[in-house]
């Protein structure tokens, strides 16, 4: 019989109250045209994992798999933000059962493949990751990586956002928080040519049009400003990625409204490491889109290679997790060096 195993991974991956990042300090971010203002507060999160699995009963090799996001308000503080409290944990409940109805949809399928050829099987699986870009007492911003694979070359990864005015608990809308959305299109489509012209951009999209769009686009609000992701095939092939922009504070200043523009004076910010970065990742000569997509696809566990040595980005001989730590920050305009 399979056995079915569900655990609860509470790891504390990023308590927003610690990392502490003051506008102007070395090694903290730019902020860009916006005031820090003492009646906002940082609040504190805590993410998690919950995961269920279903191995074979004779060799225990694992079938299928899903990894959910667990997104808690830190002890004592769902008692300050109730109602951020009960809609984060609305969420968490939804995609808790998104996940579960993966494995029974995927289940039987994917026992039948094991059993055609488990030495070169890979089991099949879904997995969100949320990560936080913002939470204090006006935003609660919440980025979704995701990621599944049911057999073939390789797997499907999306990202989408969710965002909350953090007293309320309502989520927003993005004309809740910009002041014009044909500005906003205006700012993405420059961003758009400045960063992803390697990319083959179909030309003919209404950038306008696709932000109201909430199956081919997400967005979340950050520090510095309004980040927008783009699905892969919305603008694109799907050998270009997810095509993700950042429009600034300090280069549109008048994209945002002000509330959203206002800042606690310290903060934490994580580092989302399944997006993507700049880097030389595929030995071209250049740091572009396709380095980005490069190192997706690898450590989406694509066929394809990377140069390690380019990869190195913290200079520690080795190829993990802290690389791409760092070049998010070397990327997010922190104050650090790639290869040291």
């Amino acid at each position: 019989m399979k056995r079915r195993i569900f655990a609860l991974l509470l790891s504390a991956l990023m308590i927003m109250s610690l990392a502490a990042c003051n506008k102007g300090e070395s090694g903290s971010p730019d902020t860009g045209n916006v005031k820090t203002d003492d009646e906002v507060n940082t609040i504190r999160l805590i993410t998690g994992m919950g995961s269920t699995l279903e191995r074979d009963k004779d060799t225990y090799d694992t079938i299928i798999s899903e990894s959910h996001p667990v997104v808690l308000l830190y002890y004592g503080d769902e008692n300050k933000y109730p109602k951020l409290n009960s809609a984060l944990a609305d969420y968490d409940k939804s995609e808790k059962e998104y996940q579960l109805t993966f494995i029974d949809e995927n289940k039987d399928y994917a026992k039948e493949r094991y059993l055609e050829d488990s030495e070169y099987f890979s089991e099949f699986e879904s997995t969100i990751t949320p990560y936080i870009r913002r939470a204090d007492t006006v935003v609660t911003s919440m980025l979704y990586y995701g990621y599944e694979y049911t057999g073939g070359a390789h797997g499907n990864y999306y990202y989408y956002g969710k965002n909350y005015d953090t007293m309320s608990g309502m989520e927003l809308t993005l004309a809740d928080v910009v002041n014009d959305k044909e500005k906003l299109a205006e700012a993405v489509s420059e961003q758009l040519k400045e960063h992803w012209s390697d990319a083959d951009l179909n030309e003919s999209v209404d950038i306008a049009e696709l932000l109201g769009d909430e199956t081919t686009v997400s967005w979340t609000l950050d520090y510095n400003g309004i980040t927008i992701y783009f699905m892969p095939y919305s603008l694109a092939s799907y050998a270009s990625g997810a095509q993700i922009v950042t429009v600034s504070n300090e280069e549109y200043p008048d994209v945002l409204k002000a509330e959203y523009k206002k800042l606690p004076s310290s903060y934490g910010v994580e580092l989302a490491i399944d997006a993507p970065f700049y880097y030389d990742i595929n030995g071209d000569g250049k740091v572009d889109r396709k380095d980005l997509t490069r190192l997706a696809q690898y450590f989406a566990r694509w066929d394809v290679e990377i140069d390690s040595t380019a990869s190195d980005a913290n200079g520690d001989g080795k190829v993990d997790r802290k690389d791409l730590t760092r070049l998010a920050q070397y990327f997010a305009r922190w104050d650090v060096e790639l290869g040291k």
